[in-house]
């Protein structure tokens, strides 16, 4: 299980090679994590409605992390580019997506 990280690693295929060398064919994977949005614009709309009156620096990281996410094709090709197989990635919410399932390594 992992949660809001993805988007934080330079090179997304350190997490998908790691659940790949120690998950087993048995093993249930979820990885939930923030959905880039289409454009900056709605990045910062998003920050406005879900982050108004903060402190300016958690309202610039969530901006940034936005930013940072991944998008679900993106998250589908980087399982492809792993080798792993069996995994559902669909968007949550507005802002969210989710990987999911029993994975399965070729």
């Amino acid at each position: 299980m992992s949660h809001s990280f993805l988007h934080h690693l330079h090179d997304p295929m350190v997490l998908w090679e790691t659940i790949k060398e120690l998950a087993s064919q048995r093993s249930f994977i979820f990885v939930s994590d923030l959905r880039r949005p289409e454009s900056t614009d709605d990045a910062r709309k998003i920050v406005d409605a879900l982050a108004h009156g903060e402190a300016e620096v958690l309202q610039r990281d969530f901006y940034n992390s936005l930013c940072a996410a991944f998008e679900v094709p993106e998250v589908e090709a980087q399982l492809t580019r792993a080798g792993i197989r069996g995994l559902t990635v669909r968007p949550l919410d507005d802002i969210h997506l989710v990987v999911y399932g029993y994975i399965q390594v070729v």
